[in-house]
This record gives C-alpha cells, structure tokens and sequence, in this order.
C-alpha cells in the first residue's frame, strides 16, 4: 500500500511539475499551483478545466471549442498561464451549443479568421488570439451569467458574437455595464443598437424588413402584402418592422398568419398556413415570413 501511495503521489508531482501534456492533437492541461501556494502546499487539480481538441467529432452535433493554434490557457487559482512563451489575447463568446446548429458554424468561422490572423503573426506583436466558449442553450438568463463570468473571471478583451435576440440583448447589457465590447450579435433586435459597446455587423430588423418592403412596391409594384408570423421575439420585431414601413407608403398588412414558433423551414410554415386556408389568395400579392 506504501508502494502504491508513493507511486501516486510521484506521479501527481511529474504532473504538476510538467505542467502541459501532449498526445498528438489532444492537449491536456495546465496544472498549475494556487496563487497564494506552492507545490508543498497546494495541489488544487484546477487546471484540468476542459479537453480541447483540434477537429471537431463527427459523431457530435456540434464541435468543442478550439483554441486557435492548437494553444490552451487557462487561469486558474489566479495564475496567469502562458503556453509555449506564446501570449494570448483572449475573447469570450456564449453561444447554443447545444440548441442550435447556427452555432457551429459560427465558432468554425471565427476559429478560421483566428487561426489566419495567427499563422501571419498574431497581433500586438506577435499575441495570438484564442476563444473562451460557453454554452448559454438559447436561455438569456444563462447567456447573462455567462458574459459575467467571461468578462469577471477570464478578463477577455471583448465578446465576439451571439446567437438570437434574448441571448444577444443579455449579452449587450453585461458589455454595457461593464464596458466590454460586444462584436458582431447575430440578431437583428431594436435593442442592440444604441449601447456604444456593441458593434453590429448584421442590420436591424428595421433596415431588414425596410429593404424587402422597397424591392417588393417599388421594384414588383407589390400593393397587397401578407404575414406568416410565429410569436417568438424575433418575428415580433419583424412585424413591428413591417407595420411601420407599409404606414409609411399608406398601406397596411393585408392578413396576419400567426403560427406557433418552432424549429421548423419557413417553407413548411407556408405550406401549413396555406392548407389550413388561412391567406386570402384573392387579394393577397406577396407573403413575408417572419
């Protein structure tokens, strides 16, 4: 029992000693010490956060955050880790993991421009940019704590973006409160568009619905227009969109089709709106699904 106590408590030493890990892709670690301790006093195991991965499985829905690289850092116990002697400029993003597809492609596509930016160099003399992932599930409670907790605890230097109206406008008011940028929100909210710290790269609802309403009457000659709605947020504020651009050229929403949100096509919407009989073909010249 001695032996094997030993062996242990060797091989727990070789860990905290070595620090980072290494098998082919798979990156494990760093264990660290606690701020306020040292090796004799202090073996938290608070390191190992998470497993990061270079490619994503393909038997999962959606990949594992990536750092850009193949670097990890972690702060932990209040230790600042830097991998390699290479530097990293951290950003946070909340995004569904778990609830949406959308968000997959999102973290591809940042990962690619964090990767490019990295491979010419990095930024601020040679700091590598890296991405701290939490998974909010659509909830904009959970999409709050998170921005909390990536702009208090890991210090990033901005959020990059997020998905869905309550989820972005959550994000939007920690940045605000806390003077954290909020990059490139993928929604289209009214909400998100006064705070100085957010920059939008997606257009309002407003602009959205005001440049299909000017190609429909102005380019189609469109008079007689048509709703298919569902009672989520965002299709409210597409609605308030559209109101108020018809008002303006004297015209009015022709018929109103709510239905219940769900995940499913917009094509689909349509289809059940058209066999429960509810758009008076009659009149009616265009419809816009919201």
């Amino acid at each position: 029992v001695f032996g094997t106590c030993c062996a242990k408590m060797g091989l727990l030493d070789s860990v905290y000693q070595s620090g980072m890990f290494f098998s082919d892709k798979l990156k494990l670690g760093p264990f660290v010490q606690c701020a306020s301790g040292s090796a004799a006093t202090c073996s938290c195991n608070q390191g190992l956060h998470s497993v990061w991965v270079l490619q994503p499985s393909s038997s999962t829905s959606a990949p594992l955050a990536t750092p850009t690289g193949g670097l990890v850092q972690y702060t932990t116990c209040g230790v600042d880790y830097t991998v390699m002697g290479v530097r990293l400029l951290w950003f946070g993003a909340t995004v569904p993991l778990t609830s949406s597809s959308v968000a997959s492609d999102f973290l591809l596509g940042v990962s690619a421009m964090f990767q490019l930016a990295n491979e010419a160099g990095g930024v601020q003399d040679g700091m590598n940019l890296s991405l701290a992932v939490l998974d909010d599930g659509g909830s904009a409670a959970q999409a709050q704590s998170n921005a909390q907790q990536l702009i208090m605890e890991r210090q990033v230097l901005a959020m990059v973006g997020s998905i869905g109206d309550v989820t972005s406008e959550a994000v939007a008011a920690v940045s605000a409160s806390s003077g954290v940028a909020l990059i490139g929100p993928v929604s289209g909210s009214p909400a998100i568009r006064q705070p100085q710290q957010v920059v939008n790269v997606r257009a309002s609802a407003l602009d959205e619905v005001a440049a299909l309403v000017n190609f429909l009457t102005g380019v189609q000659r469109v008079r007689h227009i048509g709703v298919v709605a569902t009672d989520s947020l965002s299709s409210s504020y597409g609605q308030a969109a559209l109101a108020q651009c018809l008002a303006q050229l004297g015209l009015a929403v022709e018929c109103n089709v709510s239905l219940t949100a769900n995940p499913v096509a917009p094509t689909t919407a349509l289809i059940a709106a058209f066999a429960l009989q509810q758009v008076p073909l009659q009149r009616t010249q265009a419809l816009v699904v919201l």
